[in-house]
């Protein structure tokens, strides 16, 4: 599988792991940029921590907004399941 860098941080942001699920949400709406051409393609995206979802929601939301066919999310590590009961989602789940 080719791995390439397709969304870029443009917006520097208050350290995640200090902020709770809310801001959380709010900061990475505006954090990310797609920085090549995704259109029709497949993408997986690859995250070390999920702890609300708000960073991978929303790189996949920036993604399928620049034309990816799909985006599956695959993190390596997770909080407990209690400290993620306020995941919000960005998109409605059939467009991430």
């Amino acid at each position: 599988l080719p791995c390439e860098k397709l969304v870029e941080c443009v917006k520097l942001h208050k350290n995640f792991a200090q902020l709770g699920a809310d801001e959380r949400r709010e900061e990475a709406r505006s954090a990310f940029t797609c920085t090549r051409q995704v259109k029709g393609k497949r993408i997986l995206v690859i995250d070390d921590v999920l702890t609300t979802g708000s960073t991978m929601d929303a790189v996949a939301h920036v993604l399928k907004k620049a034309g990816a066919k799909e985006v599956v999310g695959l993190t390596l590590c997770s909080t407990p399941i209690n400290r993620r009961e306020d995941f919000k989602p960005l998109l409605p789940e059939e467009n991430v």
